[in-house]
């Protein structure tokens, strides 16, 4: 008998080393018990043990799944990463919730894919930006000279936010173009104009190259299993 009424007191759930095949109901004479089956309702059965214990999880994922249950087995594996950080360092936490975050501890690395396409449209935007303010400058002697009256002719900003972020990859943009750190110039946003610094989107650049090694990183790890536990 497994139905919810009859679990235990929290701390007093003993499963450590528990295995079995299904999950479950039955019927007794006059009641009818029902075994919950869905994930959200074990964790919270998981949850009962007096201390975290990594096993459990992972024969819940492992039922779940066999039963036909991919999206549940993988929520359980995620609460497992989630206990298994829950009472480490700041710092520790403070990387596995950005793990989290980005691909689900390597469950969900799809994700990636949309964190970047979040990146890559922003720098656009930066660059674009920057563009009309006038700080993005040609940046080789050999690059020939823009027409005049038009010094930012060549500059594609989406092409040039895909160059900055993604490894390897070389679209003949970053190469000739970069902010001027020692320029600003004004652009204009809702009636106001902003002052745009050709050092401050120098930095962000930066920033956006650190993340497009990051998330690649990330994504390869993910997709080939090797962040999982399971």
């Amino acid at each position: 008998m497994d139905d919810e009424r009859s679990w235990p007191q929290p701390g007093g759930l003993l499963i450590d080393g528990l295995t079995y095949k299904t999950l479950g109901g039955s019927t007794s004479h006059n009641r009818a018990w029902k075994s919950p089956v869905d994930a959200r309702s074990r964790l919270k059965w998981l949850a009962l043990q007096p201390e975290f214990h990594p096993q459990p999880y992972r024969q819940l994922a492992k039922v779940l799944r066999e039963n036909g249950d991919d999206a549940g087995a993988i929520e359980v594996l995620i609460a497992l990463e989630d206990a298994h950080f829950r009472n480490s360092n700041w710092l520790v936490r403070a990387w596995a919730r950005f793990l989290k975050i980005t691909v689900a501890y390597g469950y969900r690395p799809l994700r990636t894919v949309l964190w970047s396409l979040a990146v890559i449209l922003f720098g656009r935007i930066v660059v674009a930006v920057g563009a009309r303010a006038g700080v993005m400058r040609l940046t080789w002697p050999e690059t020939t000279p823009a027409p005049s009256g038009n010094p930012t002719a060549g500059l594609h900003p989406l092409l040039y936010s895909l160059d900055v972020f993604l490894p390897f990859v070389n679209l003949h943009q970053e190469r000739y173009w970069w902010p001027d750190e020692s320029a600003s110039g004004e652009y204009r946003l809702l009636g106001q104009n902003i002052t745009i610094r050709g050092s401050i989107l120098r930095y962000y650049l930066w920033l956006q190259i650190i993340a497009g090694w990051l998330l690649s990183a990330i994504f390869v790890a993910g997709v080939t299993g090797l962040m999982r536990n399971d």
